[in-house]
């Protein structure tokens, strides 16, 4: 046998050993590609699973937390309303307080203003017109006085 022939030969043997080992290393490759596929599959569910009940969890810690301030909405809401409600009645009464000092302090103080300004008014009114007749009177006493003096006068110069 030639080189040439050698070479083949021994290039066929390592072919047919590639070969094989090609064949030992894929099966070998598929089976552990198996088993990581299995326990890919065990892991995503697991953390399914997990993931299921941390989301659980947290649903009724939501639910939880949101009952809590619900609650503190509801009394803070409820201690707002009572102070609110005293305030209101508190205003209430002392508006019931002024009405009451209205009606009987400082309407008939007004009243009796009112009585004493009408009655100083009818008085003034009745003076004016009083001095408007007393006027009038004196004009009429000066006229005749006047007409008096000068016929007064008169006489007195014939005599």
């Amino acid at each position: 046998m030639d080189k040439n022939e050698l070479l083949l030969e021994i290039s066929g043997l390592l072919d047919k050993k590639f070969d094989v080992f090609e064949t030992r290393i894929e099966d070998k490759f598929n089976v552990r590609f198996d088993e990581l596929e299995q326990k890919i599959d065990s892991v995503e569910a697991r953390l399914s699973h997990k993931i299921d009940t941390v989301e659980s969890r947290l649903d009724k810690k939501i639910d939880d937390t949101a009952s809590v301030l619900n609650k503190k909405i509801d009394d803070t809401a409820s201690v707002l309303n009572k102070k609110i409600d005293d305030q209101v009645s508190k205003l209430e009464e002392q508006i019931r307080y002024g009405d009451i000092i209205l009606e009987n302090e400082v309407v008939p103080r007004i009243k009796n203003l009112e009585e004493c300004y009408t009655s100083t008014y009818k008085r003034y009114r009745d003076g004016i017109l009083k001095l408007d007749s007393i006027e009038a009177n004196l004009q009429i006493h000066a006229s005749v006085i006047q007409s008096h003096s000068v016929r007064l006068d008169t006489l007195e110069e014939r005599i």
